[in-house]
């Protein structure tokens, strides 16, 4: 009877060791987060590179389901942009540029970066650079912040706070304030900067967290040819 007992204490101890609710997220910073890679480059027949690309995907620290589910939300993102960059690194090969009077330097990669975390959150920003000795230049980015203890994606309104109504008049306030609001055309004027905000609210694709704002970034062709940043407090510290 004794050696039962001991036996089904010894159990229950490891059963409680490993159970998930006794499972803690790690920490999310900057030193715990490692890296999915991929990199390419061409050269010239004389062996000098002229084109480099790169993918670049975080992956956090701990097995949680939640942990797992953002890091698969990363490979996902992954997969998707090396199979891009196999499209980009084939149309270069193809352009030839090193045979151009003057051989470029250019560059392509996609990048998440970094940007903050807190309380039960961590946040990304995205960043897609094409750069082809001045012809072929783009730049966008975009964000992902997650919830670190479900794994979902938050939304703008959900780090903001408050109701679509109050998340679009605080967007307003800041880009009012901002030159773009005062354009007209394609690039921009009233009517698209209304309808970009408008939009934003629930999307979970355009901003990223810093310190204790949010910066809602419009890229390239949105507003303006260049990128415009609106700055809103959230509530999440």
């Amino acid at each position: 009877m004794i050696k039962k007992f001991f036996a089904l204490a010894v159990l229950l101890a490891v059963f409680s060791l490993a159970s998930p609710a006794a499972a803690k997220a790690e920490a999310v910073s900057l030193e715990t987060i490692s890296y999915l890679k991929a990199e390419e480059s061409l050269k010239t027949p004389k062996g000098k590179e002229y084109m480099s690309f790169s993918v670049c995907m975080p992956q956090l620290p701990g097995d949680t389901p939640a942990v797992q589910k953002i890091n698969q939300y990363f490979q996902k993102e992954f997969n998707k942009w090396k199979k891009r960059m196999k499209k980009e690194v084939s149309a270069y090969r193809k352009d030839k540029p090193f045979q151009w009077k003057k051989a470029p330097c250019c560059t392509w990669y996609v990048n998440y970066i970094y940007s903050a975390s807190g309380e039960g959150w961590v946040s990304f920003l995205a960043e897609h650079y094409i750069f082809a000795n001045g012809p072929r230049y783009y730049m966008e980015n975009w964000g992902a912040t997650f919830n670190t203890e479900t794994g979902e994606r938050l939304s703008l309104q959900q780090v903001i706070g408050g109701s679509k109504k109050q998340v679009r008049r605080a967007l307003m306030n800041q880009l009012k304030k901002k030159a773009a609001w005062k354009w007209s055309g394609f690039y921009g004027g009233r009517p698209e900067a209304r309808m970009a905000v408008k939009q934003d609210v629930t999307s979970k694709d355009v901003f990223y967290i810093k310190g204790k704002y949010v910066y809602v970034v419009h890229s390239m062709y949105e507003l303006s040819r260049d990128k415009l940043v609106l700055k809103v407090e959230h509530h999440l510290e």
